[in-house]
């Protein structure tokens, strides 16, 4: 792997010319997370990019502790809303090795409806058993996997809205 960086100043692994080429002519991962040469424990760190500033003020999001994980192939960052009581939402990014196909053929994932995010071709998406009402994800590839947003709301009836700008706010800083 050569180390090459993201528009967000981290590090992004890239497949050295010696090695076969995991990224499709779209700029994005071609080949299910067990195939994919890229670190997971590189993955994008969005609590170090995405603007604490916009989080707070355009989502109502607490920056002081965002909930953040390592998970097998995934790592997430989760902020909550400032608001007091059942008015708030939440926010949810995660960066996953998975393929932007892979997510889409994922059995507990289904609903999917065609996106753009960014002028990148997306999906919004639920997980099954979750409402869209209560919880919308839209995802888009990336050159290492996939990024997804999650906008989470008890009584947002625009909660995919929100999602959908949150995930248009967290393209721009997500590497590419």
């Amino acid at each position: 792997m050569v180390a090459g960086c993201s528009t967000g100043g981290e590090p992004v692994a890239t497949p050295s010319s010696s090695s076969q080429s995991v990224v499709g002519p779209g700029g994005t991962v071609t080949v299910p997370a067990s195939a994919n040469p890229y670190p997971v424990d590189k993955l994008w760190r969005m609590q170090n990019t995405l603007p604490k500033s916009r989080l707070s003020d355009e989502f109502g999001l607490s920056t002081l502790q965002p909930q953040c994980s390592a998970l097998a192939n995934a790592y997430l960052c989760s902020w909550s809303s400032k608001a007091q009581g059942t008015s708030g939402f939440g926010g949810l990014v995660t960066a996953s090795t998975w393929s932007f196909d892979e997510l889409k053929t994922r059995p507990n994932f289904s609903d999917f409806v065609p996106v753009t995010v960014g002028g990148q071709e997306g999906v919004r998406f639920r997980a099954n058993g979750d409402s869209l009402d209560e919880l919308c994800q839209i995802a888009w590839g990336t050159s290492f996997g996939v990024v997804w947003v999650s906008s989470t709301s008890v009584k947002a009836a625009d909660n995919c809205t929100r999602a959908a700008r949150f995930a248009e706010m967290v393209h721009e800083y997500a590497p590419k």
